[in-house]
């Protein structure tokens, strides 16, 4: 909304929002561009890449494609959930289309595009921001919370990660104690505060308001509901990974394919490029190789198939529906 705002004070309406939406295009574009080169690089390159990746079955990917769509069907029910307890005025059709034509903006840089949904709500709902916001917040809350939890499982089973698993189960027992004590939660980041010299007011107020708004959303009861179904979901990417894992000629058991998820994602997370692009798939590629002797002809196999089934697929599964809410409510793209 605030890019928008800007752009059109500064050129003026209807012209300054085409210059905005073409940007988004030709970025999305560029990184799809980036992408597909990188992986016929990695084919060119390397020979036994290439003979694991012609002896892998094509129904490999649409197996993955049905698991993660169960995944994604969990999550929509999580944000129809999310949005009744904020008490938005909006049709379960609606939201879920809201829901994912966000898919497409995970890949904007810091993924700040998934506010594009909040944007959407106003112009077509008039959803005040402070109503749809904290539902965005809690959102990621439950994911990043679920994928800590996934993370931790790699604790002790050799991948070299066990400091990063460790400080995820620290991060994610943290976590679960600023949801059920809130109170306790405020007054541990007025003390951060504090002990970071007064700095920075803007940062703690915002982790103020975070702690605040999920307080007042969600009690333990409902947040723990919240989040087993967020393992749930994330669990059909585990469980599609450690079933078809055999099929690139490697192995990977259950815990290990959690963890590696866990991991790999938190690892993109913090990757400055967006939907932790480059640093997820090294990562991903080195918890599959270190686990049961796996080659890493199959490891990157493996990878691939993850991220065109997961990042790819989301892309592809929200864009129509960000088109249609976009030309219907935004007059763009």
């Amino acid at each position: 909304m605030a890019l928008r705002t800007v752009t059109d004070r500064k050129l003026g309406g209807h012209g300054a929002s085409k210059l905005f939406w073409s940007r988004i295009g030709h970025w999305l574009f560029g990184l799809l561009a980036v992408y597909a080169i990188g992986v016929l690089a990695l084919l060119w390159l390397r020979t036994d890449l290439r003979s694991v990746v012609a002896a892998t079955p094509i129904w490999v990917v649409p197996a993955f494609m049905a698991l993660a769509s169960v995944g994604f069907a969990l999550r929509v029910g999580r944000w129809l959930l999310l949005a009744r307890i904020a008490g938005l005025k909006v049709p379960d059709a609606g939201l879920a289309k809201v829901y994912l034509g966000g898919f497409l903006m995970n890949l904007t840089p810091g993924r700040v595009g998934e506010l594009w949904r909040s944007w959407i709500l106003w112009r077509g709902w008039r959803m005040k921001y402070r109503r749809s916001l904290p539902v965005l917040i809690c959102d990621r809350l439950l994911d990043l919370h679920a994928l800590l939890l996934f993370a931790a499982l790699g604790l002790g089973l050799g991948f070299g990660f066990d400091w990063p698993a460790l400080l995820c189960l620290l991060a994610a027992i943290t976590l679960s104690a600023l949801v059920v004590l809130p109170g306790w939660g405020r007054r541990a980041i007025k003390t951060a505060w504090v002990f970071a010299g007064r700095r920075r007011p803007r940062l703690f107020a915002m982790l103020l308001s975070v702690c605040r708004n999920v307080g007042r959303m969600l009690g333990p009861v409902i947040y723990v509901r919240l989040l087993l179904l967020s393992l749930i979901a994330w669990s059909m990417d585990a469980i599609a990974l450690h079933a078809l894992m055999p099929a690139a000629g490697g192995e990977l058991t259950l815990r290990a394919a959690a963890a590696t998820l866990g991991i790999s994602n938190i690892v993109g997370a913090i990757t400055p490029m967006p939907r932790g692009i480059g640093g997820q798939e090294v990562t991903m590629a080195l918890l599959i190789g270190g686990a049961a002797g796996n080659s890493t002809a199959s490891a990157i196999t493996m990878v691939g198939i993850v991220r065109l089934s997961t990042l790819w697929y989301a892309a592809a599964l929200g864009l129509p529906f960000f088109l249609y809410l976009s030309r219907r409510y935004g007059g763009e793209p």
